[in-house]
């Protein structure tokens, strides 16, 4: 991974980075600046209240990028944010504020599960898949050379088109 952002980055392409995190409407910091002339103390309990979920990206030259941020309020009362945060929430921000805005950048996510879910377009190959399905996958994800010729299924076996299918 490191040496990959490395290579993007001697290729000058932009690298951004996304995160996510929650907040609820009671957070506080634990201590506080105070001049000691009154006896004020934060009464709230902290944790808890509604909560939010924030997710945005941007990189080390832009910062975050303007108008692409996700924030949303959570329904659940108990548990982890990742409950509601999910592939679905998470693919449709993607599709529609980041991706439209990075312009040929690079973007680093971590490995949050919601973060790897395969979609039909994004599932690797198969080891189970047949002939007729390598070469349905090799056509739909445009990995079939161009140097084949144009009787590639019928001269190539299986083990070849597994090769090329491992590649992409």
């Amino acid at each position: 991974m490191i040496k990959k952002v490395r290579e993007f980055r001697d290729a000058r392409r932009a690298i951004y980075y996304t995160d996510e995190t929650w907040a609820n409407k009671n957070m506080r910091p634990g201590r506080v600046w105070t001049d000691m002339s009154s006896r004020a103390r934060l009464d709230v309990p902290s944790g808890k209240g509604a909560r939010i979920i924030i997710s945005h990206f941007g990189s080390r030259e832009t910062g975050r990028v303007t108008g692409a941020g996700l924030l949303f309020k959570v329904k659940k009362k108990t548990g982890d944010y990742h409950g509601e945060m999910n592939s679905d929430v998470w693919l449709k921000w993607l599709a529609t504020k980041v991706l439209p805005k990075i312009c040929g950048g690079v973007l680093v996510i971590d490995r949050a599960p919601y973060h790897k879910k395969q979609t039909y377009e994004s599932r690797p190959a198969s080891s189970k898949m047949n002939k007729s399905q390598l070469a349905g996958w090799l056509e739909q994800q445009n990995a079939v050379p161009t140097n084949w010729p144009a009787t590639w299924l019928q001269s190539k076996t299986v083990p070849q088109l597994r090769e090329q299918a491992a590649k992409h």
